[in-house]
């Protein structure tokens, strides 16, 4: 439900200058998506002390869970669709930042 809102919602990344796709993805992977997972570890932690016989608030808790992992994705798919320096290697995308800095380094040769 929430992924397929976000994705009709998604911004047209064509139609945004670069410095507005970075800032967009920064901020939905590294601001919204990070306070999710926040959120997420703080459910855990209460499920952990929850006393025995409480199944019908862990089973909430539970929905609760999946819900902001799903919700965590959608942010995270988001900023790559917009903004693909928030991509890494392991999606296929090489951060230009990340090249333009090491650059320097791979091209020093030890002595």
């Amino acid at each position: 439900m929430a992924t397929e809102r976000a994705r009709r919602e998604r911004p047209n990344p064509a139609s945004l200058s670069n410095g507005e796709r970075d800032r967009i993805g920064l901020e939905l992977h590294d601001g919204v998506a990070q306070v999710l997972a926040g959120v997420a570890l703080l459910v855990s932690s209460v499920v952990a002390r929850l006393p025995p016989n409480t199944e019908p608030l862990r089973a909430e808790l539970a929905r609760v869970q999946e819900l902001l992992t799903q919700s965590i994705g959608s942010c995270r798919a988001l900023a790559h669709a917009v903004t693909p320096s928030v991509r890494g290697p392991r999606h296929g995308v090489e951060s230009p930042r990340i090249s333009n800095a090491a650059e320097p380094l791979s091209s020093k040769r030890p002595p």
